[in-house]
C-alpha cells in the first residue's frame, strides 16, 4: 500500500509540472485513481488465489477455502467502489459547493458509500454464516450427533436481519434522514401490524422456540396428539411440515405444536423396539414352540445384538398361550417392515411343524 501511495504521489507531481492543476489535471487524476484501485483489486485476487489457496490446502478444514472464496468474490468490487469514491471526491473539490454539479457529485458519493456498505455487509453475512455452520458441524461431529440444519437456518436468518437493519440505518444516515423519527414511525406501525397479526406472530415465536428447544429435528419420525404420524420434512418460521406414510404433506402451525404432546420415535436414539404378539393353541408344546421361535430370531438380521431379542410366554388366556417376540432395530423406519417379516416367518414355521394358532372363543 505504501508503494502505491508513493507511486501515485510521484505521478501526481509529474502531471502538475506538465499541465498544471486545472480541470484536466483532476480528470486525469480520477482516471489514475480508478486504474490503481482496479490494479490493487487484481493483485489482491492474485495473492489470494496463489498464496492463500496454497496455505489453505495444508489445513484439514475447508473453512479457510470458503472464506477465501468469499473474499475473492468481493475484493475487486470493494476496491473499485473505493477508487470511484475517491475519484468523485477529487473532481468535487474543484466545483463550487453550491453548484448543481457539486450536489450531483455529492449524491454520487453517498450512492457509492451505500454500495460499499451493502457489499461489506453481504461479505460479513456470508463469512459469519460460514463460521457458525462450520462450528456447528465440528461440534456435531465431536458429540457424534447429526448436524442441526434448522438451527443453522435460524442463525443465518438472525444474522441477515441484523446486518440488513444496520446497513439500512447507515444508508439512511448517509442521506441525512432522521433515524429517530423513522424508528418512532416503525414502532407505531409495528404495534398496529402486531395487533392485526397475533396468530402469525405467535407462530413465528413458536417456530424459534422449536428450533432452539429441539423437541424434534429434521427427519425425525413423530406422532401428533391427533394420531397423525410421519417424518419431519421442514421446520419453518411459521409452520412445520410433516411427510406422512402416504407421501402427503401435513402442515401444522408452530403455535399448535408447542402446546400439544408429541411422541418423538427418533429421540433420544434412532433405535426402537419391535413387538409381535400371537397366541398358540393350549395343546401346543411350549418348549418346542420357543425353540422354533428362537430360530426365527436368529434369522432376522436387522435385530440388534444388544440388547438380545427375546421370546416371552406372557399370558395364559382362555383362548390359548400368548407369546410375545421383543427385539430392537436400528431405526424406527424399519419397525413395520421387520414386524411384518416376523409375522410371516412365525406363521409359516408354525404351519410347517403342525402347531396350531388359538381360535377365539365365541360367547354363547
Amino acid at each position: 500500500m505504501i508503494f502505491f501511495l508513493s507511486l501515485f504521489n510521484n505521478i501526481d507531481e509529474k502531471i502538475i509540472q506538465l499541465i498544471g492543476k486545472g480541470m484536466l489535471y483532476y480528470i486525469i487524476n480520477t482516471i489514475i485513481i480508478l486504474l490503481i484501485s482496479i490494479l490493487i483489486g487484481k493483485i489482491l485476487k492474485f495473492l489470494l488465489r496463489k498464496i492463500g489457496k496454497q496455505i489453505s490446502k495444508k489445513t484439514t478444514t475447508t473453512l479457510d477455502d470458503r472464506i477465501i472464496d468469499v473474499l475473492l468474490s468481493h475484493d475487486v468490487s470493494i476496491s473499485l467502489i473505493i477508487g470511484t469514491y475517491f475519484s468523485v471526491q477529487s473532481i468535487a473539490e474543484t466545483l463550487p459547493k453550491r453548484s448543481t454539479f457539486y450536489r450531483t457529485f455529492d449524491f454520487a458519493d453517498k450512492i457509492l458509500l451505500s454500495l460499499l456498505t451493502i457489499v461489506i455487509a453481504t461479505a460479513l453475512v456470508r463469512g459469519i454464516n460460514l463460521l457458525t455452520r462450520q462450528s456447528m458441524i465440528a461440534t456435531a461431529a465431536k458429540n457424534k450427533t447429526s448436524f442441526d440444519r434448522a438451527q443453522s437456518l435460524l442463525i443465518k436468518r438472525v444474522v441477515t436481519f441484523f446486518a440488513s437493519s444496520i446497513s439500512i440505518i447507515i444508508i439512511l444516515d448517509l442521506f441525512g434522514q432522521n433515524i429517530t423519527s423513522l424508528l418512532t414511525i416503525l414502532g407505531i406501525g409495528s404495534l398496529a401490524i402486531g395487533l392485526a397479526s397475533q396468530d402469525t406472530i405467535a407462530n413465528i415465536i413458536s417456530g424459534y422456540t422449536i428450533m432452539l428447544d429441539h423437541p424434534f429435528r429434521l427427519g425425525d419420525r413423530i406422532k401428533l396428539q391427533s394420531g397423525e404420524e410421519g417424518d419431519v420434512y421442514e421446520i419453518g418460521v411459521r409452520s412445520t411440515k410433516i411427510l406422512d406414510f402416504d407421501n402427503n404433506l401435513i402442515v401444522v402451525p408452530n403455535s399448535e405444536l408447542v402446546k400439544t404432546r408429541i411422541i418423538n420415535y427418533s429421540a433420544p436414539h434412532e433405535e426402537t423396539r419391535v413387538v409381535v404378539d400371537f397366541t398358540l393353541a393350549f395343546d401346543t408344546d411350549s418348549r418346542k414352540a420357543k425353540e422354533l421361535l428362537t430360530q426365527v430370531l436368529k434369522n432376522e438380521k436387522e435385530f440388534l445384538v444388544k440388547p438380545e431379542p427375546e421370546i416371552f410366554l406372557v399370558k395364559l388366556t382362555e383362548n390359548g398361550l400368548q407369546f410375545k417376540i421383543v427385539g430392537r432395530v436400528a431405526s424406527v423406519k424399519n419397525q413395520i417392515k421387520v414386524a411384518d417379516r416376523l409375522r410371516y416367518e412365525v406363521y409359516e414355521l408354525m404351519r410347517a411343524n403342525d402347531i396350531k394358532f388359538a381360535a377365539p372363543k365365541i360367547a354363547k
